[in-house]
């Protein structure tokens, strides 16, 4: 029996080892997609589902607006950083023109590196190693590349 437990706890902990490569996808107004590594906990309240993530920032859905979400080995697209809402990207610095709020910055296995409350004009992220990074600001995702 304590052998069957032992064998069962070992099988789920490797589960567990795994979880970040997989990620939630959420197609509503707007696609979203979280790491499954990042996920505290998802709950439904008041005809909404509301998404908790590890470092416990809240995205509410309407369920009436969701029109997929499932899980994947692979996250949604995410559009690349273009002057939307005047954010820009010159490779070193992402520019948030008057906008001032949470910024987050996740590599492309969805681990966050980033987490700042930002104030100024801009934020200097040149210490960032070369690769794809996906940066939330207001509410929703972009990528970025660093070269």
């Amino acid at each position: 029996m304590k052998k069957n437990i032992i064998a069962i706890m070992a099988a789920l902990f490797s589960l567990t080892a795994y979880a970040d490569d997989y990620f939630l996808n959420v197609v509503s107004n707007t696609s979203e997609s979280y790491s499954t590594g990042s996920l505290q906990k998802i709950t439904f309240e008041n005809g909404n589902i509301i998404i908790t993530t590890t470092d416990c920032t809240n995205t509410s859905f309407a369920i009436s607006s969701i029109s997929k979400m499932y899980f994947s080995s692979t996250p949604l697209a995410i559009s690349t950083i273009n002057n939307d809402k005047g954010f820009t990207w010159d490779g070193t610095t992402l520019s948030l023109n008057g906008l001032k709020g949470k910024v987050q910055v996740y590599q492309a296995n969805g681990a966050l590196i980033v987490s700042e409350l930002v104030n100024t004009q801009s934020l200097n992220l040149s210490y960032l190693a070369k690769g794809i990074y996906v940066v939330r600001v207001d509410g929703r995702s972009y990528k970025i590349s660093k070269k």
